[in-house]
């Protein structure tokens, strides 16, 4: 997924920021499976890369086992909703945060004091926007994408972290005191063209993976994200939740499923 992400969005790059040459210190908001800031280290090793994110799935080991740290500093267990992320001020010349979607959430509402501090040089943000679009009449608000999408919506935002991104993300970012150099929006089908299958296709490709990550039984991913939301914000049982999202999955993994997201 990491691949197909950047192979489309930033051209086979790891950013689209042209940086300064020498040693730069550099921040991965969000680091996720820790690939993209080990992958940064290998581009620019004589850099300093620094890695914060809520959980700890960074890399510890190789292939073989052996203990591994890739030169990247990991700081996990950071909490995105202090002020204080246990970092210096203006310190760092570029920023990345990858699906994150929390971190726009609170540049549209003012919670960047940390973010805003830190960089003194470039950030890019890369999102995939969960909303399921439709440009065919074809998803009636009584259909199961529809009310699982509403459903989803109201849950995120009882709880102040509302799934709907933002339509004015340039004028949130500029209102924040950036200036906004490059903005991309990519279609990402949730079907695949079966007579079609050209894997050197960047549109195919990130399909692909969109749809492994999505639909392979082992990943349960909108069940992942249904579950604790439906079930703890509007008091749904967990059986009526999983029912929902085995129709929905059902919906979106059809052959001419006409939904598709925004990254």
């Amino acid at each position: 997924m990491h691949n197909a992400w950047y192979n489309v969005a930033l051209d086979n790059r790891l950013h689209l920021a042209t940086l300064r040459p020498g040693r730069l210190r550099i921040l991965d908001i969000g680091y996720g499976t820790g690939i993209w800031a080990v992958e940064m280290k290998k581009l620019y090793p004589d850099s300093e890369i620094t890695a914060i994110d809520i959980g700890n799935d960074h890399p510890t080991v190789d292939e073989d086992g052996y203990q591994v740290h890739h030169g990247v500093d990991w700081r996990p267990g950071v909490d995105f909703m202090q002020d204080d992320w246990g970092l210096k001020d203006g310190s760092f010349d570029f920023i990345h945060a990858g699906m994150l979607h929390s971190f726009v959430e609170a540049l549209e509402t003012g919670k960047t004091s940390s973010a805003e501090s830190l960089v003194s040089g470039q950030a890019e943000f890369l999102e995939l926007d969960w909303t399921p679009r439709c440009d065919v009449a074809t998803s009636p608000s009584s259909s199961d994408v529809s009310r699982w999408w509403h459903a989803m919506q109201i849950a995120s935002t009882s709880i102040g972290k509302p799934l709907d991104y933002p339509a004015d993300i340039e004028a949130i970012i500029q209102r924040a005191g950036c200036t906004v150099l490059n903005h991309r929006v990519i279609d990402v089908q949730t079907a695949e063209d079966l007579f079609n299958l050209n894997a050197d296709d960047p549109q195919i490709c990130i399909t692909h993976w969109y749809r492994i990550f999505m639909f392979t039984p082992a990943y349960k991913t909108l069940n992942g994200m249904s579950m604790a939301l439906l079930t703890r914000q509007l008091g749904w049982t967990p059986a009526d939740v999983a029912a929902l999202v085995v129709r929905v999955n059902y919906q979106l993994n059809l052959t001419h499923s006409p939904y598709y997201h925004n990254l």
